[in-house]
């Protein structure tokens, strides 16, 4: 199995389709004093209706500040990002979700007011409300503890409900950067078969970040991997769906595309480090 060399001069896209998530040649820097850091370098990207993106890389290549920008908290100093064809200028809050690492919930609302809260600002009845959180947490495995605090919420139940929260703002694109990295190995895996599935049900589109190579073989349709600001490197993830980290564990392609990913992630790694 080799990898695709992405054409920089072109977004990364499926042919023939109309991309909802467009970023073109993208650059940015951070600055200290009068030092200028550049963490993006001319990054274009195509994301089509449906699609489930990963991006991967090690600590300080710019996949954070990617997603970032692609929300809309951070704008490029050049380069262009589109939203179904509307150019990112502030936060886009009406049509992109955001889910966190952490699950930042309302500590003084049950589970099912956190998953409600979005669904305030969407002029639906109380009754309406109810009824799609209610339904939300069912999706997520958590029927019947709508009248839960967060208190009282194991940290895995508590990301099965910022889960439905960020599936409540009803948006077609949901950004995500590292939300299971701080859970448990068990609970990680079963929260990854739990997006596949509810994201399989509800066909969002979706750019998670993570670190984690096994999880983004186990949810993505693509891995992109990003070395310092730039992709180097494009893979389309050869398994069907559904499909979970057990079984696809066992195919011998599945280690084949782990190696090959993580050469690309350690080699960028090892240069940061001589860069420094």
């Amino acid at each position: 199995m080799t990898s695709v060399a992405p054409d920089t001069s072109q977004p990364l896209g499926a042919d023939g389709r109309t991309p909802i998530l467009q970023v073109d040649d993208v650059r940015h820097s951070f600055y200290s004093g009068q030092t200028a850091k550049r963490v993006l370098r001319g990054v274009s990207l195509s994301v089509d209706r449906g699609e489930f993106v990963c991006i991967v890389g090690p600590s300080g290549c710019g996949k954070t500040t990617l997603l970032d920008m692609m929300a809309g908290f951070l704008l490029p100093e050049e380069g262009t990002i589109s939203v179904e064809g509307d150019r990112v200028k502030g936060v886009q809050s009406a049509s992109v979700g955001f889910m966190f690492a952490k699950d930042n919930l309302l500590p003084w609302r049950t589970a099912q007011g956190n998953v409600e809260f979005p669904i305030e600002f969407q002029s639906a009845s109380r009754l309406e409300r109810e009824r799609r959180a209610l339904e939300l947490l069912e999706h997520v495995g958590l029927g019947g503890f709508g009248g839960h605090f967060p208190d009282e919420l194991s940290h895995g139940m508590k990301q099965r409900v910022a889960l439905a929260r960020t599936l409540a703002m009803n948006r077609d694109v949901i950004l995500m950067d590292e939300p299971f990295g701080a859970l448990d190995a068990q609970t990680r895996i079963e929260m990854q078969e739990l997006l596949a599935s509810v994201r399989q049900a509800m066909g969002q589109t979706v750019v998670l970040v993570t670190h984690d190579l096994s999880e983004a073989i186990c949810l993505a349709d693509r891995i992109l991997v990003m070395g310092q600001g730039e992709f180097v490197a494009e893979y389309t993830v050869p398994f069907d769906r559904p499909r979970s980290l057990e079984a696809i564990s066992r195919n011998p392609q599945y280690g084949e595309l782990l190696s090959e990913i993580w050469s690309h992630v350690r080699a960028t790694r090892l240069k940061m480090q001589a860069s420094k």
